[in-house]
Order: C-alpha cells, then sequence, then structure tokens
C-alpha cells in the first residue's frame, strides 16, 4: 500500500479487532502463531511476550481481506460493496496460482455494468470457444432472471499452443461472512452446465472456493471435499505478496477506501 494509508489509528483497530485482544493466551496465541509459521513474512502480524504486533504489509490485501470480514459479517455501511470487491480481487489472484496462460472472469451477481448472466458467459464463449449457450430444455433463452447459479468467476487457461480445444476452466465461488461453511457446496456444476451446449466444456472443471477469512488446517481437510481447492485469507494473501505486482495496482485506490469504511 502506498505511504500514509495506514496510520496509527487504523493500526491499532486492525491490530486488536482481528482477535478482540491485546493481551493472548491459549488456543488464541496458539492460532496466531499458526499463521506465522504457514504465511512467514506474508502475515502482517507478530506475537512477542504474549501481545499481537502489527506491520504494514507490502500489497495491502491482508488487511482488506480482514476488514472485508469485519465489515460483512458486522453489516457496515455498504458492507455488500466489500464482497463484490472481494470476488473481483479473488479472481485475479487465484488465477495466478494456475500461472502465466490464465486468464479470470468475474461473472458473479452483481456483475459490472449491470450485464445480465447470458452475457457474462457470452464474453467467456467468445473468447475461449467453449460454453456456447444452449439452455436445456424448459430452461428460457435469456437465462436466470437473478444470481449467478453459484458460480463468482472462472478461469481460462489457454493450452500454450494457443488451440481453443479441451482446455482447462477453474469455477469459483466466494464467501465473506462467517457463515461461510454454508456455501461449501453452493458451486454445483451440474445446475450451472444446463445452461450450455454439451455442458459447456471438454474437460471437467476445477472447482475452486475462495473466503477472505484464515481457514484452519482441520477445517481446511474437512471442508475441501464439497467445496473443491479452498484458498483462504492466508493463501490468497500469499498470492499477492509474491506474484501480484502486475494484479494489485488497479484495485489499489479501493481497497484502501475499503480498509477505511471499516476501521475508520
Amino acid at each position: 500500500m502506498s505511504e500514509g494509508t495506514t496510520d496509527s489509528a487504523i493500526e491499532r483497530q486492525i491490530e486488536t479487532r482481528d482477535l478482540d485482544h491485546d493481551t493472548l493466551v491459549g488456543e488464541v496465541r496458539d492460532e496466531l502463531r499458526r499463521r506465522e509459521h504457514v504465511m512467514g513474512d506474508a502475515y502482517p502480524f507478530s506475537v512477542r511476550e504474549g501481545r499481537l504486533a502489527y506491520r504494514e504489509s507490502v500489497s495491502g490485501v491482508y488487511e482488506f481481506f480482514l476488514a472485508s470480514t469485519l465489515g460483512t459479517n458486522q453489516r457496515v455501511q455498504g458492507w455488500h460493496r466489500l464482497t463484490q470487491l472481494f470476488e473481483r480481487l479473488a479472481a485475479k489472484l487465484v488465477s495466478r496460482f494456475f500461472g502465466r496462460y490464465a486468464t479470470a472472469y468475474h461473472v458473479g451477481s452483481h456483475r459490472d455494468c449491470g450485464a445480465l448472466f447470458k452475457t457474462a458467459w457470452a464474453e467467456i464463449a467468445a473468447r475461449t470457444g467453449e460454453w456456447h449457450w444452449q439452455p436445456a430444455l424448459r430452461l428460457p433463452d435469456s437465462g436466470p432472471v437473478s444470481g449467478d447459479q453459484g458460480c463468482d468467476y472462472v478461469i481460462h487457461v489457454l493450452a500454450p499452443d494457443d488451440r481453443k480445444i479441451a482446455q482447462l476452466f477453474v469455477l469459483g465461488q466466494c464467501a465473506c461472512g462467517n457463515n461461510w461453511q454454508n456455501k461449501l457446496a453452493e458451486l454445483d456444476v451440474g445446475r450451472l452446465q444446463k445452461w450450455f451446449s454439451d455442458g459447456g466444456h471438454i474437460v471437467p472443471p476445477v472447482r475452486t472456493f475462495a473466503t477472505p477469512l484464515h481457514v484452519t488446517d482441520t477445517m481446511l481437510e474437512e471442508s475441501s471435499g464439497s467445496a473443491g481447492l479452498i484458498f483462504d485469507r492466508a493463501r490468497l494473501t500469499m498470492l499477492a505478496e509474491a506474484d501480484g505486482r502486475d494484479v494489485i495496482p488497479p484495485f489499489s485506490s479501493r481497497l484502501r477506501s475499503a480498509i477505511r469504511s471499516v476501521v475508520g
């Protein structure tokens, strides 16, 4: 984040509101140390003598993920904009995980410029050569009246020879609130593919799930079978810090604004 983005007041609030404690004991301290171990230098906190110390991250995404979680759960003014921004940023970061040939598309509701479900997927079909529109019998040609059929983003991984045949697609669902576990199976590929010719794809797509919360190791193991490959706050932050130089700049001003909308 740019110089001056996070003032001392924001630092103090981020430091205390992450776990609502200045003095850390027991399970809280163990969890923070686990995060330190998992994330290394990408984790903007450290536990020293039972206290949580904060240092501003390079990308600012950890602070945004924390703010979006707090803002969504507390229903701060404009909280829905936090989830919309998270979906778009998460799509870009997850695409980095899939390498140089990956391109991300946001298709979740609400879409940019108020685009319809059918319109959003028509762009993907035009660019990838798959996901051609052809709703199953009795489904309206105009597409669903609202919503996104559980899919917030699509990542297209183009084959290195540029042939648009039998390509890899990654589908993603996002969840920002504490009820994220209720959304683990919301992305139903079978329900989605009813809108497309021959199911929309040749190679079965990869399912992913993105959340700005930290997911513990135990929960990660239990939830991945339902949700697919999970990208939580730790994984998304590490992608941003290590490989997000061309991803973060277009989001920077919105991230700063989002953080301030929550922590003041």
